[in-house]
């Protein structure tokens, strides 16, 4: 249960602001927060599906007919994308994912699991996808349908914030567990070594994969956080100097900054549901 005498923050909270003031006013002052887009939908749809995979209760068969479910119903409902091209490489890849999967051996497995936790001066809320436990080592997954390169990137780190945030939850409720790994799994691409990389990899987009292709071991694409003092530091600024910056502001829209070009920048124009409002001010 939330302590309603703490003031809670999540992790897409702190990042719905940083990405964009107005739209913050929107969802958590107004409190409009009903609508989605249809990334958010989807991705929902393939967490869940995820879970009932990795619990065994359903089959990749069964998975895949959620799937395909989900897109219809999305057309149904009226849900955008960006364009044709980007939603056939979409459902290309999701499926071809869910064709190949395997759930994660381990001793335990936590799905969704709940946490509370003090982060600095502040307090964080939020779930986890999975994390397993074997042989006392702990390792923690994120599933993303989202593009690999804004994890990949210069500013990648900024990414792996949420993912910092879950390894201190983790470790403050188990202070004597290892935890071995923190991951990323791209859903939408495979991961290939490569000597031409300094990551050692390459992320492979499965939506170009030959469907009549039997033989390619198809490796999840992880993309994993370092779990360190120094990024526990910065996340932990990161939190206290944004929450900080929120709780200075008043609740008057004009206290609110729009995004950076609701024409031209990728979260105004892909991701935001507020976006008509800023453009017809």
């Amino acid at each position: 249960m939330e302590n309603k005498d703490k003031k809670m923050y999540s992790y897409s909270r702190l990042e719905n602001y940083r990405n964009c003031q107005k739209s913050y006013f929107y969802t958590y002052i107004e409190g409009n927060r009903s609508d989605q887009n249809i990334y958010s939908y989807l991705g929902s749809i393939c967490h869940e599906t995820l879970e009932e995979l990795q619990k065994g209760n359903i089959d990749k068969e069964e998975a895949l007919d959620r799937f395909e479910n989900a897109v219809t119903e999305a057309d149904i409902l009226g849900y955008e994308w960006m364009s044709e091209s980007v939603r056939d490489k979409y459902i290309a890849a999701i499926k071809h994912y869910l064709q190949h999967y395997k759930p994660i051996e381990c001793d335990e497995y936590f799905i969704e699991e709940y946490f509370e936790i003090p982060v600095g001066d502040k307090w964080m809320k939020g779930y986890i996808d999975l994390y397993t436990i074997t042989d006392g080592v702990i390792d923690i997954y994120d599933y993303k349908t989202s593009s690999s390169s804004s994890f990949t990137g210069k500013d990648a780190y900024k990414k792996m914030r949420q993912m910092i945030l879950y390894g201190i939850a983790i470790k403050q409720k188990y202070p004597d567990k290892e935890i071995r790994s923190m991951n990323f799994d791209m859903l939408k691409y495979y991961k290939i070594p490569s000597k031409r990389s300094k990551l050692g990899y390459t992320l492979k987009d499965r939506s170009t994969i030959d469907i009549l292709d039997f033989t390619t071991e198809f490796r999840p694409a992880y993309i994993t956080a370092d779990f360190t003092d120094e990024v526990v530091e910065e996340v932990t600024r990161y939190v206290c100097d944004t929450v900080n910056e929120i709780e200075s502001l008043d609740d008057d829209i004009e206290s609110y900054k729009k995004g950076l070009n609701p024409n031209k920048d990728f979260f105004c124009k892909t991701l935001c549901r507020f976006r008509d409002r800023c453009l017809n001010k």
